[in-house]
């Protein structure tokens, strides 16, 4: 039962409950401070996910950076202890460069602070048996807002992989074999031995391929080429296998023939004979009255004045005589020479006669005096002489020898040669002979059996001091992708066992030189080991080749790049091979260039534009002195060719040597900003180049982040 006090209260409340309900001034307020507690979550939520976001993503940039570093330190294999090794402590340090704001603690890896505050951070790398890196990072990343709900910190994680691919690439070796690569980086024990520059470009070129080989995808290409390259290059057994007439089967050579007998010319058949430009040398005549007419004419035309009788249109004009020769030919200044080789005999002299041209007209003209003075039309002469002087050229080819014995000598001088016998020796054991070979007392003419090693002479070429791009008309060397279609566009056969010097710097008249013994050396040549195609290989294939390198001969930088460009263009002489894989995809084309030395051409060397000296291919007029600016040039054209027009990038690697601005421009950089440069290279000792290589494969390589 309620009391009193009780109803009184009730009523009081529900009062109070009905006013509230119908006086709704200050209910902001109250739903406000209701609703505070859920906005605040909501609101904090976004906040801190922004951030959990935004942490996430650069712990993944580090995870990323310190996988991919990591890859590329490690090289081509597993590292055993992949935990202690460099290639972890690389991926550590971007790591944590990349993520970490202290350093790492006492516990490992992990550090006390993180970006965005975050704590525990820490990251794990470990090798697998591909050589790519896998990458586990975490951090503690503690919440602002979405504390006042209980949630005090997120833990985020992150996975990473770095590894390397290769899509289908084309790899040309261009590789200076030159005599220098048989000594050590310093210039000393040059026996090709341990320690060599030969020895070190091996075992680089080796590391090279086991670098990339792990990278190889499965249905990706990857084919090698090699260009060993001195003072000529080998490449003759692959033009002759890709098309036997893109060689020549006649050339001239600078060699020598034996004189054993004295062969002299007795009789000479009919002449050729040449007529120079006539000398004429007129004589003044006067005009005089004759009564002697041509037949058909008078002497004293009936005419009734002078006009009638001077023209000749009413008085018809004899025509002239002649020329005829007056008296006999006379010779002058006879001189006969008979080559003493050839036997041909020549004849030179200057022939002289005396002509006359005999010319006729009428004039009217008064005759007598007095009583007995007349006018008559009378007709006139007039002699013209003249002495025509010409000079003539007799040729006698000789019809008939007389041998006799007598002392031998040797007659150097260039020489025609058909070599069609001589390219079919190559790859066989197969000779063709000579009498180019001396016997131990002296005597010439002896036997000399031959085989064509497979080193060339280049195509027709221009003697120009400087080259762009593209090359000029008639200079078919340097036009990469020209096909063979005439003489002049195919190449030849090198042939060093018939190549002589002689004496002094021959003239365009190739005068010969005799010598009673074999007083002229042959020209020194060298013919590198075979270059080869580009090609898939094994790795023993690609140690095969190496093993076989021979250090020997001066440098040709521009004859490597020529022949490497070459066998390495989608667009040219194999381009069949070249322009795309068997599928129809794109393939990616590198030139690595390797040399110890600069370019060293040789006036007196037999190269593969002949003897310089003799032959005069590439300076022309310009003396020898000429030679390594031209070749320089040459060299400077064909790897702006391979660049700018086949899209080739370059490399090149100076072992040994102080590179020249011409290199670094070769591989596109900058000689002057050397340590800028990204494809030019220059290594002191066998671990540089070893590096070096290694670096290149993992650049050609497509190192990606895998995951």
């Amino acid at each position: 039962m309620k009391t009193p006090e009780n109803r009184d209260n009730s009523s009081q409340q529900r009062g109070f409950l009905a006013r509230l309900r119908s006086d709704v001034s200050g209910n902001t307020l109250a739903i406000v401070g209701g609703a505070i507690i859920p906005l605040t979550a909501m609101i904090g939520s976004a906040v801190d996910m922004s951030r959990i976001y935004m942490a996430k993503t650069r712990l993944q940039q580090a995870c990323d950076a310190g996988a991919l570093v990591g890859r590329q330190v490690a090289g081509d294999r597993p590292i055993t202890d992949f935990n202690s090794s460099d290639a972890r402590t690389q991926a550590d340090t971007y790591f944590y460069s990349n993520f970490a704001d202290d350093v790492k603690n006492s516990a490992g890896h992990v550090t006390q602070t993180g970006m965005y505050g975050s704590t525990e951070v820490g990251v794990t790398y470990v090798q697998d048996a591909n050589a790519n890196v896998n990458g586990v990072a975490t951090a503690t990343l503690p919440m602002t807002i979405t504390k006042v709900i209980g949630q005090q910190q997120k833990v985020i994680n992150v996975t990473c992989n770095a590894e390397l691919n290769l899509s289908n690439t084309d790899i040309m070796f261009v590789l200076d074999t030159t005599g220098s690569m048989a000594c050590n980086p310093q210039g000393n024990s040059c026996n090709s031995g341990n320690g060599s520059k030969i020895v070190g470009l091996r075992a680089a070129a080796k590391d090279f391929y086991a670098e990339l080989a792990p990278t190889v995808q499965t249905n990706s290409q990857i084919r090698y080429g090699f260009v060993p390259y001195s003072m000529n290059v080998n490449v003759g057994g692959l033009l002759k296998a890709a098309d036997p007439s893109w060689l020549r089967h006649d050339w001239t050579y600078q060699t020598r023939e034996w004189q054993g007998l004295v062969r002299t010319a007795t009789a000479w058949g009919t002449p050729v004979v040449t007529v120079g430009n006539a000398t004429v040398k007129n004589n003044s005549a006067n005009w005089y009255a004759t009564s002697s007419a041509p037949s058909g004419y008078l002497a004293q035309p009936v005419k009734s004045n002078q006009t009638q009788c001077e023209s000749a249109t009413t008085t018809p004009h004899p025509a002239s005589i002649g020329p005829v020769q007056v008296g006999a030919t006379a010779i002058s200044g006879l001189n006969t020479v008979i080559n003493p080789t050839t036997g041909v005999k020549t004849e030179t002299f200057t022939q002289t006669a005396n002509f006359q041209i005999s010319d006729f007209t009428y004039y009217w003209v008064t005759t007598g005096s007095g009583k007995k003075k007349t006018t008559v039309c009378q007709l006139y002469r007039r002699d013209r002489t003249y002495v025509q002087s010409n000079p003539i050229t007799k040729v006698y080819p000789v019809s008939t020898w007389s041998e006799a014995p007598a002392i031998g000598k040797w007659i150097y001088r260039n020489a025609d040669v058909n070599v069609a016998a001589y390219i079919n020796t190559y790859g066989t054991n197969n000779t063709v002979s000579t009498t180019t070979g001396q016997s131990g007392s002296g005597t010439g003419g002896q036997t000399v059996n031959s085989r064509w090693a497979g080193c060339i002479e280049e195509r027709d070429t221009v003697p120009d001091s400087s080259f762009s791009v593209d090359p000029p008309s008639g200079a078919f060397d340097l036009n990469i992708d020209l096909i063979p279609d005439s003489d002049a566009t195919r190449w030849r056969p090198s042939w060093p066992e018939i190549e002589y010097l002689r004496a002094g710097d021959a003239t365009e008249a190739k005068t010969p030189s005799e010598a009673n013994n074999g007083t002229y050396a042959k020209a020194a040549s060298e013919c590198p080991v075979p270059a080869q195609r580009m090609t898939e290989m094994d790795s023993s294939e690609f140690d095969t080749y190496l093993n076989s390198l021979q250090a020997r001969g001066n440098t040709y930088h521009d004859f490597g790049m020529i022949w490497g460009t070459r066998l390495i263009s989608p667009t040219g002489l194999f381009a069949a091979d070249n322009a795309e894989t068997n599928e129809g995809l794109p393939i990616s084309r590198h030139i690595i260039f390797m040399t110890d030395g600069e370019l060293v051409p040789v006036a007196n060397g037999y190269s593969m534009y002949g003897v310089e000296k003799l032959d005069k291919r590439i300076t022309g007029l310009a003396g020898t002195n000429a030679q390594f600016d031209r070749h320089e040039q040459r060299f400077n054209a064909v790897c702006d060719y391979a660049r700018q027009r086949l899209g080739i990038t370059v490399w090149v690697i100076g072992f040994g040597t102080t590179l020249s601005d011409a290199m670094y421009r070769c591989a596109g950089d900058d000689p002057n900003a050397p340590a800028a440069a990204i494809h030019t290279f220059s290594a002191d000792n066998d671990d540089e180049l070893r590096a070096h290589f290694k670096r290149i494969a993992s650049n050609i390589a497509a190192l990606r982040i895998g995951q």
